[in-house]
């Protein structure tokens, strides 16, 4: 049964009173004759099993030599720089500025066990929160939503509404990333509505991220321009708010303009020491240099997010930075190798949790399966990648399955069912800039396939002027220009 405000508050005055008479050298029994309370009354009060009345406060405190304030419920924010629970947060701190979130974890988990100070059910719970902090930020998030919900059980239970948002906002990051969307969005409203006014801008940044998961880019870009636009805001939100923006319109496959994005955030980043957002960016731009065909740029910038994801332990990003470069291999000819780095993403991700990797690891595939002209293998990693996409609310990864298994199919001969699949998705191209541009490009395949030459032009038509709005690139695997030659 989950502890009330009233019994955190009361176990916390008993510690006190226990440490306080301790300190004088007072007998419970003695502090209980001289407060003028029964045996069993003292020894609830000093168990925490039953509040000590606010008249009897006043005298208690002079009697142990302590003012009132002492006996009232503390925050980790109130503890004295030298006791043992301080010093445990000010080097989880020191962990995580650089990042260690190993470390992190190490010394929240082992404070929250070992502390004096952590008998206080809030202070403990603070540690469970640093704990679960640093789980996040390593990719661990099944383990961060057991340290996060047990802090914010006592939190609520405390009435320390702040601190609750604080893990509801964490909380809410590890929602999304495991694509438990409705329930992330419960704690990104707590977040937005509770967090003190500085911190409000996180629950609402995240809003707009989740807009993003649903396809409503709308009001996704409407809420980060708004946020944009707040000049109260420090550069620590900037930086975070510029990397979402960025992220959003790589996301839909505009590849120009995501690029100057992503650079400009990599920029605020930096400055503001964030190397998680750091690597994320780093991601982004070697994505974009793909996919304009800046290939040696792309490469370069995969290592450099290597070498800062693994540095800092971010195992989430360093996987799917992995599995982003396989996607460059594909590019520039090795195919095989790009297969490889994708499966042994994929075999991480599923183990770990991380299904924006699966999501574009199975994409990764089926495009390599494509450029060997594997039809039938092709088909199945796309139907597969299909699937993990619908599962886990990835509008756009879902629209590239498609438009990888119509390929695939067309390559096998089945040009009419092929189409039938990109017929289904047409809705989908709204707002989308590269994947816009791929999909009628393969519907003019299709329709060249069908002898529909009319039909195809136009569809050209359309992927040249969304490839001209996203990149210069329309990106089909060298196998269909085979076919198509033979047509």
């Amino acid at each position: 049964m989950a502890k009330t405000s009233r019994d955190v508050d009361n176990y916390e005055t008993g510690a006190q009173i226990r440490k306080a008479a301790a300190e004088r050298r007072v007998t419970l029994l003695e502090l209980g004759s001289r407060l003028g309370v029964s045996r069993p009354t003292i020894y609830a009060y000093a168990s925490g099993t039953l509040r000590v009345p606010d008249k009897r406060l006043p005298k208690l405190a002079a009697i142990l030599g302590k003012s009132e304030s002492y006996f009232r419920p503390r925050k980790a924010s109130d503890l004295d720089s030298g006791t043992e629970a301080r010093r445990a947060l000010d080097l989880i701190e020191a962990f995580l500025a650089p990042p260690n979130p190993g470390k992190a974890i190490e010394v929240a988990l082992g404070a929250a066990t070992s502390a004096p100070e952590a008998k206080n059910p809030v202070i403990r719970a603070e540690f469970l929160r640093r704990a679960g902090n640093a789980r996040a930020l390593s990719g661990d998030h099944l383990g961060a939503l057991r340290n996060l919900d047990d802090a914010l059980v006592v939190f609520e239970a405390a009435g320390h509404t702040e601190d609750a948002a604080r893990c509801s906002q964490t909380l809410g990051l590890c929602f999304t990333a495991l694509r438990r969307l409705e329930d992330a969005e419960v704690c990104f409203q707590r977040s937005a509505r509770d967090l003190p006014d500085e911190e409000k801008w996180k629950g609402r940044s995240s809003l707009a991220s989740l807009a993003e998961s649903k396809g409503d880019y709308e009001t996704s870009e409407t809420i980060l321009s708004e946020l944009l636009e707040d000049r109260s805001l420090g550069d620590v939100p900037m930086a975070y708010i510029r990397a979402n923006f960025a992220s959003m319109t790589c996301v839909r496959g505009f590849w120009g303009s995501g690029l100057s994005q992503s650079e400009s955030a990599l920029s605020a980043a930096t400055e503001a020491n964030l190397p998680d957002q750091m690597v994320e960016m780093m991601v982004s731009i070697a994505r974009c240099y793909t996919h304009l065909g800046q290939f040696e740029e792309a490469w370069s910038m995969h290592v450099r997010a290597h070498d800062v994801a693994t540095s800092i332990g971010d195992l989430a990003r360093a996987t799917y930075n992995s599995v982003a470069w396989a996607q460059l291999k594909v590019r520039i000819g090795d195919p095989k190798g790009a297969k490889d780095d994708a499966l042994a993403g994929i075999r991480a991700a599923v183990q770990s949790h991380y299904l924006r990797t699966e999501s574009l690891g199975l994409l990764v595939l089926a495009e390599a399966c494509l450029d060997q002209a594997h039809f039938e293998e092709a088909e199945v990693h796309a139907s597969q990648a299909q699937s993990q996409a619908a599962r886990h609310s990835y509008p756009v990864a879902d629209l590239l399955a498609k438009t990888h298994r119509a390929l695939a199919i067309a390559g096998q001969g089945r040009a009419q069912e092929a189409l039938a699949v990109l017929t289904e998705a047409e809705q989908e191209t709204e707002n989308l800039g590269g994947p816009k541009a791929r999909y009628f490009a393969v519907r003019a395949v299709c329709k060249t396939l069908c002898g529909d030459a009319e039909g195809a032009s136009a569809d050209q038509g359309i992927a040249r002027d969304a490839a001209a709005m996203s990149g210069p690139r329309i990106e089909l695997p060298l196998s269909i220009a085979k076919i198509l030659s033979s047509v």
